[in-house]
C-alpha cells in the first residue's frame, strides 16, 4: 500500500513537473509574440509624409515617378534616397523590444510632440505609420514604436537618416557616362565666341614588325577642335590632359536648388553668360547659364530637357571650371631652351 501510495506521489510530482514545463513553454511563445515588431502593411504606396518639426516632407508616386511635393509645386524626386527608403519600410530592420512603458517616451523621443512620424498611403486610403524617436550609438541603432502599441523597439542600424536630413529633390542639372560625349560647343554671344570640340578616333598605323610577340598597335580616341563641315580638324589636337577632367565635370552636374519656372521671370535665359551643348551619341542636351541668381550665391541654370525647372548652380562651377575659351584648349607654343650662362674661370 505504502508503495502505491509513493508511486502515485511521484506520478503526481511529474504531472506538475510536465504541466509547469508546459506552461512556461506557453508563456514564452507568448511573449514572443508580443515583443515581435508588428507587420507593416506596405504594398506599393503612392504617398509618403515625413512630418517633423521643420514641416512635412511629402513624396508622390504619379506613374512609375517619385515626386516631392512643397505646397503646389512637384519636384522631381532622387530616386537613390526614395529607394533606401522605400527599402526601409518595406523589410523594417528591428532588433529586439526595450520597453512597454508609455511613461518613459520621453526618454526616448518618442512623444507625439517630439517623434519623427512617418505615416504612408495608397491612394487615400492609410497603409500605415511609425512614430521614430533618438539614435542609440551604443546600441547601434535608433528607437521606433507604432500606433496601437505600447512598445518600444530598437532598429537594426541606424535607419533615421533615411527619412531625415536629407533633400529628397533631384539636383541633378545634367548627368550621363562621360564616355558617351561626342562633341561639346560653347557659345559666349556678348563675346561673339563660338567653338567646338569633338571626339575621334584615330586608327593605330599599321604594324611594322613581324614579331608575333608583340601586340599591335591600338586606336586611339583623341578630342580635336571642330574645323570646317563640321569634321574634326587634325591639325588642331586637344591636349588630352586639358580634356578629361572637364568632362568629368560635365558629366555630373549638382545644383544648390531647384525651382519651378516662374512664367513672368526671364532669369536671364534671354541675354544668357554662355550655353553649353553637349553631344551624346543618341542625343544632345543644352545648357544654358543666365544672370547671377537673386535667391542665393549661384547663377540660373536651365537645361533644355528639363524646361519647367530653373537651377541655381554655384558661381566657381559657372564661371570657372565650365567656362571654357577656345585658348584654354590650345597646346602652348614650345618655347626655346635658354642659353646656359658661360662658367667663370677659376680664380687662382
Amino acid at each position: 500500500m505504502g508503495f502505491l501510495k509513493n508511486k502515485n506521489l511521484v506520478m503526481l510530482v511529474i504531472i506538475v513537473a510536465l504541466g509547469l514545463i508546459a506552461w512556461g513553454f506557453m508563456r514564452q511563445n507568448a511573449q514572443k509574440e508580443e515583443i515581435a515588431f508588428p507587420k507593416l502593411q506596405f504594398d506599393d504606396p503612392s504617398k509618403i509624409v515625413i512630418n517633423q518639426k521643420e514641416g512635412p516632407t511629402v513624396l508622390i508616386k504619379e506613374g512609375n515617378q517619385w515626386l516631392l511635393e512643397e505646397g503646389v509645386a512637384k519636384f522631381p524626386a532622387d530616386p537613390l534616397p526614395v529607394d533606401q527608403l522605400l527599402s526601409v519600410l518595406k523589410d523594417f530592420p528591428w532588433q529586439e523590444m526595450v520597453s512597454q512603458n508609455e511613461s518613459k517616451y520621453q526618454d526616448f523621443q518618442l512623444t507625439d510632440a517630439e517623434a519623427t512620424r512617418v505615416q504612408w498611403f495608397k491612394g487615400t486610403a492609410s497603409q500605415g505609420e511609425l512614430f521614430l524617436g533618438r539614435s542609440d550609438w551604443q546600441r547601434q541603432g535608433d528607437y521606433v514604436r507604432v500606433p496601437g502599441s505600447k512598445a518600444v523597439y530598437i532598429t537594426k542600424g541606424n535607419i533615421i537618416s533615411s527619412f531625415i536630413g536629407q533633400s529628397f529633390k533631384d539636383l541633378s542639372f545634367f548627368k550621363t557616362d562621360p564616355e558617351k560625349i561626342t562633341r561639346l560647343s560653347w557659345n559666349y554671344p556678348a563675346e561673339k565666341e563660338l567653338f567646338s570640340l569633338i571626339k575621334k578616333t584615330v586608327k593605330a598605323p599599321a604594324a611594322t614588325t613581324e614579331d608575333k610577340n608583340q601586340a599591335p598597335p591600338a586606336d586611339q580616341t583623341k578630342w580635336f577642335f571642330e574645323g570646317k563641315g563640321g569634321e574634326a580638324d587634325l591639325a588642331q589636337e586637344v591636349p588630352a590632359e586639358t580634356i578629361q577632367g572637364l568632362l568629368g565635370q560635365i558629366a555630373l552636374i549638382t545644383a544648390k536648388d531647384a525651382l519651378p519656372k516662374a512664367a513672368t521671370k526671364t532669369y536671364g535665359f534671354d541675354a544668357f553668360f554662355y550655353q553649353l551643348t553637349v553631344e551624346m551619341d543618341k542625343e544632345n542636351q543644352v545648357l544654358t547659364f543666365g544672370a547671377q541668381a537673386d535667391e542665393s550665391p549661384a547663377y540660373y541654370g536651365e537645361n533644355q530637357s528639363k524646361a519647367n525647372w530653373v537651377y541655381l548652380i554655384d558661381i566657381p562651377l559657372v564661371k570657372d571650371q565650365l567656362a571654357k575659351k577656345k585658348k584654354d584648349f590650345l597646346t602652348p607654343p614650345a618655347t626655346a631652351p635658354t642659353p646656359a650662362l658661360p662658367t667663370p674661370p677659376l680664380q687662382k
